[in-house]
């Protein structure tokens, strides 16, 4: 099987034979076998070549069929591939995330190995939350006295899972309501209005929908936690409000 390796070719002109790189000189083959990427035919204007038994393939091109994105930082004089992603260490419970800010988190236990990216994009509570709770079951329950419901809007992608398994996100469990003084809150047993939070995502697959929480009616500052350990430590932490 041949070395793969991804490279971006500048200035190369096809016809020729030969590049030359820096002082060493180099044999490049234009590519007649076929390139499949995510299961399909990757093409591009751009030529395939094999140098010294390695396939180089145009980098921008590759991207696109990653749906990655590759770009030129002529500023920094660099190529910049994908997204950087803030670090989940840049919040925790005392200094949760803002809405709109994407944390990433990987766990690996002894039955999984997986990266989760998480943004909390939208916060509705009090009546309006409530209207849109009923309407999506009529037999949803009013919240208990002294807590309104809060419906969260959660996006959250799986860019990496071991073994080809999948990962099942169930918002009542997954992610805890925390009050602003520090209390975990119960889960809110009620059906979530569609789009739903809860999804089945394999490797690469993203959703966003609607998660249900409770949170007394008096707390303007609630937070959630996604991937806590069982000592509460760990796991990345958002703010619950606007």
């Amino acid at each position: 099987m041949k070395k793969f390796i991804c490279g971006m070719l500048i200035g190369l002109f096809f016809g020729m034979s030969t590049i030359v790189i820096a002082a060493d000189q180099f044999t490049a083959i234009r590519a007649t076998f076929p390139i499949i990427v995510n299961g399909n035919v990757f093409t591009s204007d751009k030529a395939i070549v094999t140098i010294n038994g390695s396939t180089y393939l145009p980098l921008r091109a590759l991207g696109e069929a990653l749906g990655v994105k590759v770009n030129w930082n002529s500023t920094l004089n660099r190529v910049e591939i994908g997204e950087a992603p803030i670090q989940s260490t840049s919040y925790s419970f005392s200094n949760p995330a803002p809405l709109n800010v994407t944390q990433t988190i990987s766990i690996e236990d002894y039955l999984y190995d997986y990266t989760v990216e998480m943004t909390i994009k939208d916060i509705i509570r009090g009546d309006q939350a409530w209207s849109m709770i009923k309407s999506a079951n009529q037999f949803n329950d009013e919240p208990p006295s002294g807590y309104e419901y809060m419906l969260v809007k959660i996006n959250i992608k799986v860019p990496y899972i071991a073994d080809g398994k999948s990962f099942n996100f169930y918002s009542s469990t997954a992610v805890k309501s925390v009050s602003s003084s520090g209390k975990e809150l119960d889960y809110a047993s009620v059906v979530n209005p569609s789009p739903e939070a809860n999804a089945t995502l394999y490797m690469g697959a993203s959703n966003e929908g609607w998660a249900v929480f409770l949170v007394g009616i008096d707390d303007s500052t609630p937070k959630l936690v996604f991937g806590k350990k069982y000592d509460g430590s760990g796991g990345i932490w958002f703010q619950a409000y606007k």
